[in-house]
């Protein structure tokens, strides 16, 4: 009898610890399904498709677009501070462009850009898997 009245205690509880790690864990998923993206295409840092990935943010983004993206992410926060007041989108992803090559990031980058804009990447997903390692 005792153990059983300890069974209904936890039950009662749930608001308590049990019910926040219950609910960290559907929070902690999210962010694990966002990083699901990153193996599925791995860009070979040694031959990047450049090319590729600088039509791919030119066609997805604006200047403010791609600064806000970049100001919002922990890892591209830093590379805002190399876009000039007079840079316009061409002259913002080309920085971006730097900032992933000189820093293996192209796996990083692409998969953020699938997370917060599908519709654009699927257009040139093909293209980037034909060049991913």
């Amino acid at each position: 009898a005792r153990v059983e009245r300890a069974e209904p205690a936890p039950a009662a509880a749930p608001p308590a610890p049990p019910g926040v790690s219950r609910e960290e864990s559907p929070r902690t998923a999210s962010p694990q399904q966002s990083s699901h993206a990153e193996p599925s295409l791995q860009i070979d840092p040694d031959n990047p498709p450049i090319a590729t990935i600088r039509e791919l943010l030119l066609a997805t983004f604006t200047a403010d677009d791609l600064r806000r993206f970049c100001q919002n992410r922990p890892l591209f926060r830093s590379v805002v501070s190399s876009f000039g007041p007079g840079h316009g989108l061409d002259d913002m992803v080309d920085e971006v462009i730097d900032y992933c090559h000189t820093r293996f990031l192209w796996d990083e980058l692409l998969a953020e850009v699938a997370q917060t804009r599908p519709k654009p990447y699927a257009r040139f997903e093909p293209r980037l898997r034909g060049q991913a390692r």
